[in-house]
């Protein structure tokens, strides 16, 4: 099964779009509060563009997975 979206998922550097995406956040500004509560690591390089590596971004979903807790039952 083929998958979509695989050119993004082996880029090692993503956008903040692609990032939202990846995380099914519809907020710019959600994705720019973990850069500045320093929960998510993202490069700036002028203006309004970042760039968040993809190992961060990975290394963000594995963190806050284990922060939520599983309900029982389900």
């Amino acid at each position: 099964m083929p998958v979509k979206n695989r050119k993004m998922s082996v880029q090692p550097f993503l956008s903040l779009p692609e990032v939202q995406t990846l995380l099914g956040v519809k907020s710019r500004k959600t994705i720019l509060k973990y850069i500045l509560r320093g929960e998510l690591t993202a490069y700036k390089l002028g203006g309004t563009r970042w760039r968040i590596a993809r190992q961060d971004v990975d290394s963000f979903v594995n963190a806050h997975q284990a922060a939520v807790p599983v309900k029982s039952g389900e």
